[in-house]
């Protein structure tokens, strides 16, 4: 019989596409400020998988994953939108984003992203977010969904995140944690 519990804390990022226009520099301050310290950050990668961005924010977008530092209740992935969404307003250039902002979790099952756009695979979790799981940990890997993004089917984004996932590990079991545990204090 299966009762409730909490679940394990979960590592929170941003994704983020930007344009040349973009001052990533203060963008990752605001993350910093709003979000948390930033713990690591992926390298940049080139966002040319799809043009779905162009219209709005030009060509010769770049990728980025920025990691948030501590351990985090799952339960912020609804607040992490909404705050990201102010930022991309904030960084907004006569009515153009020059930055997409979508935090999501990385937990040791799974890697899930925040949206405002329902969809049949999307699960509602409040004030206007759903959440989707993008990719799943198994066998050592994580692996894709038949919705997954292009840009998160790479195997260096995969691997990145699979470096976020082995640090998640490493800190649940230097705080004890581990299934069924009681925890609290963590954001």
């Amino acid at each position: 019989m299966s009762f409730p519990r909490n679940p394990l804390p979960c590592k929170l990022i941003t994704g983020l596409i930007f344009s040349p226009r973009a001052d990533i520099d203060a963008i990752l301050d605001g993350i910093a400020e709003k979000l948390g310290i930033i713990e690591t950050r992926s390298k940049r990668f080139s966002f040319d998988q799809t043009g779905y961005y162009t219209e709005e924010m030009g060509r010769g977008l770049e990728r980025m994953f920025v990691v948030c530092n501590g351990l985090h209740r799952r339960g912020l992935l609804v607040d992490a939108k909404l705050t990201s969404y102010e930022l991309e307003k904030e960084h907004s250039q006569g009515g153009r984003r020059s930055v997409n902002i979508d935090p999501g979790i990385v937990s040791l099952e799974n890697l899930v992203l925040a949206t405002f756009k329902n969809y049949y695979h999307r699960i509602y979790i409040g004030k206007g977010v759903y959440g989707e799981v993008t990719l799943y940990y198994m066998k050592g890997k994580f692996r894709e969904l038949p919705w997954t993004y292009p840009d998160y089917r790479d195997e260096g984004v995969k691997d990145f995140f699979l470096s976020v996932r082995e640090t998640l590990y490493q800190q649940t079991i230097e705080k004890g944690m581990r299934y069924g545990n009681e925890y609290d204090g963590f954001r």
